[in-house]
């Protein structure tokens, strides 16, 4: 869970430019196609002046379609009109929990905390065992970075309704966005995609497709919260989409953060009695320790020596006072120049920690 504290103590790292960041789990700025939205912007602004007009509220027709076509070409039977386009996943995910307003909610021991955050302000439980309704990021998981077994597939399927967070999924390192739950449970799944991870952020443009007898009350209330999401940032992203290259880039951004982890992952073993994995994509390795204390304490002595990262108490659904220091470490937009000292940083905090490791009985 967020707490008040730690979200202070990562905003004020985020004015602080001598402090070597981890945190924030964000892609890299220097890959933003920042020529290509300057000419999409040109086009949408002059030549598509429906784009700066209200348009209907699951978004534009030509935007829709192009997801669906891409969801097509991943197995799933979908057409334009049952994708409705969101300001970003977690604009999709409250529309979900405000359609179904569940009262429990299954989820991974680790996951998404924007996630976690939503759910309890919607006053819905979290549990690790079986429940009906099933949060599940299973192309790339946050913060773990595991692509799900065909093993776990079949038993994710067997939840009553599922939650998709597909966020992900353009970003595996070896190999294309694969089949998601969506393709093989249509009117169980609550889909849920993002061009924030492969576009912009700032963008704020996402999509949700959930079953067929959910698409009329979806619509009808996305319509109540916001009207539309941006029709000028919905144009810039059709733009984008309709590129040749747009799958080129594609293909570029997977090459780039696989190298970026390949390289955290061979400074990692300075830190000394720590865990870890090569992430299967995505922009972060979770990293456990053989310590035990309190993750705010372990953030502020980290950011007195200048390195900052994501806490794991932020990512675990049912944090405990005996769980082992964890933290998850972000490759993605640290400068290459940077890492190392970032690490050296890191080390010299855990072994503050060393003396509070629990002893196990004699």
């Amino acid at each position: 869970m967020k707490t008040l504290a730690i979200d202070q103590l990562l905003r004020t790292t985020a004015r602080h430019p001598e402090v070597i960041s981890f945190a924030g789990g964000l892609p890299a700025s220097h890959t933003f196609p920042k020529s290509g939205l300057a000419q999409a912007a040109t086009a949408a602004i002059l030549e598509m002046q429906e784009a700066l007009r209200y348009d209907w509220p699951e978004g534009r027709r030509s935007l829709r379609e192009q997801i669906a076509e891409r969801l097509r070409t991943r197995g799933v039977d979908v057409e334009g009109d049952e994708v409705i386009v969101t300001n970003g996943a977690q604009d999709g995910l409250g529309l979900v929990f405000d359609l179904l307003k569940p009262s429990v909610v299954q989820v991974d021991a680790e996951t998404y905390p924007g996630a976690l955050d939503l759910f309890r302000r919607h006053r819905c439980s979290t549990t690790t065992a079986n429940a009906a309704l099933r949060y599940t990021m299973p192309a790339l998981q946050n913060p773990i970075g595991h692509t799900a077994t065909p093993a776990e597939r079949a038993q994710l399927l067997q939840s009553s309704l599922i939650i998709e967070d597909d966020a992900y999924a353009e970003l595996l390192f070896d190999s294309a966005a694969p089949r998601p739950l969506l393709a093989d449970a249509r009117q169980r799944v609550f889909h849920l995609g993002t061009f924030s991870k492969i576009v912009s952020p700032g963008l704020r443009v996402g999509w949700l497709v959930p079953p067929r007898r959910w698409l009329s009350a979806a619509r009808e209330l996305k319509s109540s919260r916001d009207l539309q999401a941006s029709g000028l940032c919905q144009a810039l992203v059709e733009q984008l989409l309709s590129s040749p290259h747009f799958d080129a880039r594609l293909e570029s951004l997977r090459t780039h953060y696989r190298q970026r982890a390949e390289q955290l992952l061979a400074q990692l073993p300075m830190l000394r009695n720590v865990h870890f994995a090569m992430p299967q994509g995505g922009f972060s390795v979770w990293v456990e320790t053989e310590c035990y204390g309190i993750d705010e304490t372990l953030l502020r002595h980290g950011l007195s020596r200048g390195v900052a990262f994501d806490p794991g108490c932020l990512f675990r659904a049912s944090p405990r006072a005996d769980q082992v220091l964890a933290f998850r470490l972000s490759f993605s937009s640290v400068p290459e120049d940077r890492m190392a000292a970032g690490l050296e940083r890191l080390a010299t905090t855990l072994e503050d920690f060393a003396p509070r490791r629990r002893h196990s009985a004699a």
